[in-house]
């Protein structure tokens, strides 16, 4: 009789592991779970009853099939709440995802979990050998084996954009970790988790800290003109969107385009072909110019101006599609969605990173918005919609201070405001306030101060005194009650003395100089004009002082006078020019060196 109790223990035993099995192989996980625990459970409800109640063998039967039913009763509906967020519309996943993909999510079933976690342990010890590079496989591999889990992408793309460019000493180096790191979530962890606001956060994340102004790290510089340089090679420097979203992205698409139809009636599909071939070598929007208009000069002359027009058309349209190509596989970006930033807020200067910041952020913002009311009574989650809100807000506030790169100097980013940014970003500041409650107070006024200050040294006072009466009446402050000009130097000079930052304080003396200088455009002929200049280059000579005792100890960040009037003469030529052409633009200039040498001399 016990040999025969044994026999069925032990084929109950069988039965159970088998239907553990099997429910992994078809990934089953709630069942799998609940099995797994019926069986422990059950286990240890037999063992107890042998021993306090000397029950038979026979009831590990019923110990096993009830301790399922509840399992399954109070586990399998959390579980597939949870399975449902992870994994929403996996059929639809499968029947798109690549071949390798569904064969390591269908094929290999539960044996998965162990394959990954052995990667995972491989990983770690490679981490601490140093041995990064052969870090990258193992990333994809489990990526590949678990390619919708975000966790999995959120840690690989850390990893890889702080730990391991952390432990790099080449600049060079950082930066490719930490483009891989960005890599890893844009290309892979949002491809296969598009609802995944997480992923969307952690990549504007990255742009904003590692690769944005802000960024004081001896090597933060270089990764801001890895940013502005890629971004200009596709972009340049300022894209009308406006002409890029009707664009196709796709070959097959561009052939049905009607301008390049014309193209493949006067000169064949063949020809259209191979220039395409030619143009998809190039690297640069500026290579791409040249070999068009090398193109066009050594094209026969059209049999008139209506078919010049039309030819134009179809290599410009080659051109775009170029662009729009190659913004997406190099930067994962359409010219709708940006087109449609700019429409919600104002143009900005794409080559920022904060600019690329702002695209990821206002993505994550949007898949917020879809959820549905219910998912805001979880605390968490309301966090979580702060914290996309307060990025989206940085890096509008940074497209603000830090809005058009003027040039590198010294190898160091130098940029001018752009105020066209100050009245949606101030309505994204009252928009925010109900969600942030005391705390958005508080920023909205530090947002004002800073509009205060930055539009009045660069000369925008009509802008400095709208905004400083709006700050005296939001908020009831007595310093307010003081002259705006009064206002504004002492509260630079507390930001320099208390807190300023070294980009802050070399923003505000290329700022009095210029201010110093559109004093002289507007009257060179007028002493009051000469005065008030020479009154700001005091100034801005004044706060060097005061920067160079602050931050001078920095080799990296402490820059020479020399270098700021550099820099502002450089920035005001080149406004000049614009406003007024080339040649006007330069004999403005000529005059103002002619008339106050003291004033323009480099010294």
């Amino acid at each position: 009789m016990q040999g025969k109790n044994h026999i069925i223990g032990f084929f109950m035993g069988c039965l159970a592991v088998f239907a553990l099995w099997f429910a992994l192989q078809l990934q089953e996980y709630s069942f799998a779970v609940a099995i797994l625990l019926s069986i422990i459970s059950g286990g240890l409800g037999h063992l107890l009853g042998c021993i306090l109640f000397q029950v038979a063998p026979r009831t590990t039967l019923i110990a096993l099939f009830l301790s399922f039913i509840f399992y399954t009763t109070y586990f399998i509906p959390e579980i597939n709440k949870h399975r449902k967020e992870l994994n929403p519309n996996k059929e639809e996943f499968l029947k798109t995802a690549p071949p390798e993909l569904v064969m390591t999510t269908t094929a290999l079933g539960g044996l998965r979990g162990f394959i990954i976690d052995m990667l995972w342990l491989r990983a770690t010890k490679l981490r601490d050998e140093g041995k990064h590079y052969e870090i990258i496989q193992l990333y994809d591999l489990i990526g590949k084996l678990e390619p919708r889990l975000p966790s999995i992408w959120e840690f690989t793309a850390w990893e890889m954009s702080y730990n391991i460019a952390a432990s790099t000493p080449k600049r060079e180096e950082k930066w490719r970790w930490i483009w891989k790191g960005v890599e890893q979530l844009r290309n892979y962890g949002i491809r296969y988790n598009p609802g995944a606001y997480k992923l969307y956060w952690q990549l504007a994340f990255i742009f904003f800290h590692k690769a944005g102004v802000n960024n004081q790290e001896k090597h933060g510089s270089y990764f801001q003109q890895q940013i502005i340089k890629m971004s200009n090679d596709i972009l340049g420097s300022r894209p009308n969107l406006k002409f890029l979203v009707d664009v196709p992205r796709s070959y097959l698409q561009l052939l049905k385009h009607p301008n390049i139809q014309f193209l493949i009636q006067t000169k064949g599909v063949d020809y259209v072909r191979d220039m395409d071939d030619k143009i998809s070598q190039k690297t640069t929007l500026l290579s791409v110019g040249e070999l068009l208009k090398s193109e066009l000069q050594n094209q026969p002359p059209p049999a008139s101006d209506e078919e010049k027009q039309k030819l134009l058309k179809g290599y410009s349209l080659l051109q775009k599609h170029w662009v729009v190509k190659n913004l997406w596989e190099k930067l994962r970006m359409t010219p709708q969605k940006m087109y449609a930033i700019e429409k919600k807020y104002i143009a900005i200067d794409w080559r920022l990173a904060a600019a690329h910041s702002l695209y990821w952020a206002q993505e994550g913002v949007d898949i917020q918005n879809q959820k549905p009311e219910s998912w805001l009574e979880n605390e968490q989650n309301r966090v979580n919609v702060q914290n996309m809100n307060r990025l989206r807000f940085n890096a509008l506030r940074e497209i603000f201070e830090y809005g058009f790169p003027v040039d590198f100097e010294d190898n160091q980013l130098i940029c001018i405001p752009n105020f066209n940014v100050i009245k949606p970003l101030n309505k994204v500041f009252m928009e925010l306030q109900d969600v942030w409650g005391e705390r958005g107070i508080v920023s909205h006024e530090e947002f004002l101060r800073d509009v205060v200050k930055t539009t009045y040294v660069y000369g925008r006072k009509d802008l400095a005194m709208k905004y400083y009466k709006k700050m005296k009446k939001l908020f009831k402050n007595p310093k307010y009650n003081q002259d705006l000009e009064q206002y504004v130097i002492l509260e630079i000079a507390r930001k320099i003395d208390y807190w300023g930052r070294a980009h802050e304080i070399e923003a505000y003396i290329i700022g009095f100089l210029k201010r110093g200088y559109l004093d002289l455009f507007r009257n060179y002929v007028d002493e009051e004009g000469k005065k008030r200049a020479i009154e700001f280059h005091q100034f801005a000579k004044l706060v060097h002082v005061q920067y160079v005792k602050r931050h001078g100890e920095l080799k990296h960040m402490a820059k020479p006078y020399v270098y700021f009037v550099k820099t502002a003469q450089k920035s005001i030529k080149k406004t000049l020019i614009s406003q007024n052409g080339k040649k006007r633009g330069q004999q403005i200039w000529s005059n103002i060196r002619a008339a106050y040498p003291e004033l323009i001399a480099i010294d």
